[in-house]
């Protein structure tokens, strides 16, 4: 089978009279993986917490929410590094990981992060 992502993605700027955007029509992608997880993991401390990944060997495709109302989380591709992505209060974001074993870190006390992972 072929196409098993689909995707599509938009942003658009807007202050002082200056406007910009760049949107990307749906595209289709392929996986070799059969494997996901759709989950909701609360990160209670600053510590660099595992995301957990399930039975997910590689993971491809990652669509992340953080639903905390204050505080941002930073995704870690390797623990102790620096952070690669940082999510706001309730800011989303769609990426390809280059990690298989990744972690984050809430920025102050407890964030809930709401993920899909899907295998490579």
């Amino acid at each position: 089978m072929a196409n098993e992502i689909t995707t599509s993605a938009s942003l658009a700027f807007s202050k002082n009279e200056i406007e910009d955007s760049l949107a990307f029509a749906q595209a289709n992608f392929d996986v070799s993986g059969s494997k996901f997880i759709h989950n909701v993991q609360a990160f209670v401390s600053t510590d660099q917490v595992a995301v957990d990944k399930g039975n997910i060997t590689t993971i491809g495709w990652v669509a992340i929410k953080n639903h905390d109302d204050t505080n941002y989380v930073e995704w870690f591709g390797v623990e102790d590094e620096s952070a690669t992505i940082k999510i706001k209060a309730n800011e989303f974001c769609l990426f390809r990981s280059a990690s298989s074993a990744p972690f984050i870190q809430a920025n102050t006390g407890s964030c809930t992060v709401e993920y899909l992972l899907i295998e490579d």
